[in-house]
């Protein structure tokens, strides 16, 4: 019988079903409102991605260590240039030569165990991995590309500096590779501190700016749509029969018609 379903049994079903689809458009807007815009969520402070503990009242104060430098290419390969050098220099911070590099030198300087009283760590040493470091390092090429800046994030600053330095120590450890055809030129190298707010408390709508009038306008309007999806699903999978044509196509003779 679905053969002959059209959209005049859609129209028909949606006025049908009218009252109760504005109904479930009301309840719809009215609960997502008080989602929205009046339960408060918690918004947690993010540190270059890196967790830290803190307490709900307690700021914290975040340490930034920061080296940033110039590398001249002295060599005579006329494909190489500055730029391409600290391209190069930076994609390896990714690789597990890298990774190696850092840990052994950190942890030369710093246990495990030193490390996690440090930064106050919520976990063991086994959850150390080998790329462990590279989570805390933030590094990018400056202006006209030859120039590197690194920037470590965290609750204590010998960590923040040994982190840097160890990168700093892998660098030259490629330029000795490369025949030391490379020169370092500092130029800015700092420790600063960051205070961090306690957790706060926002809304989704606070924290997106969307006005409570707004957010009940969509959802009612999302309530209507979805309730005549509903509306026209219920008349589509209703068995009973609406037409001649539907007994008809059963077989059946009908004998007599009651016009509305």
């Amino acid at each position: 019988m679905f053969e002959n379903y059209g959209l005049k049994d859609a129209v028909l079903a949606v006025w049908r079903y009218k009252k109760a689809i504005l109904l479930f458009a009301l309840i719809l807007s009215i609960l997502s409102s008080i989602v929205v815009c009046c339960i408060p969520l918690k918004q947690d402070p993010m540190v270059l991605g890196v967790d830290f503990m803190q307490d709900d009242t307690e700021t914290v104060t975040i340490r930034e260590a920061r080296e940033q430098f110039y590398l001249e290419y002295l060599g005579d390969d006329s494909s190489l240039t500055s730029a391409n050098i600290a391209s190069m220099y930076l994609s390896t911070f990714d690789t597990t030569s890298c990774n190696q590099f850092v840990s052994e030198y950190i942890y030369s300087r710093m246990s495990k165990e030193e490390i996690i009283d440090k930064l106050d760590l919520p976990y063991g040493p086994e959850s150390m991995t080998l790329d462990y470091f590279r989570q805390f390092m933030n590094a990018s090429t400056g202006a006209g590309g030859a120039e590197m800046i690194m920037a470590v994030r965290a609750v204590d600053p010998d960590f923040a500096s040994l982190v840097v330095k160890a990168y700093h120590c892998w660098i030259e450890e490629l330029i000795s590779r490369g025949n030391g055809q490379v020169n370092i030129t500092i130029l800015d190298q700092s420790v600063s501190a960051t205070d961090i707010p306690p957790t706060t408390e926002q809304t989704i709508s606070e924290e997106k700016g969307v006005a409570w009038g707004s957010v009940t306008v969509l959802f009612f309007m999302i309530g209507v749509l979805l309730g005549c999806v509903i509306a026209i699903g219920i008349r589509f999978f209703n068995p009973t029969l609406n037409r001649k044509s539907d007994i008809e196509n059963m077989g059946l003779t009908v004998l007599g018609e009651i016009s509305r």
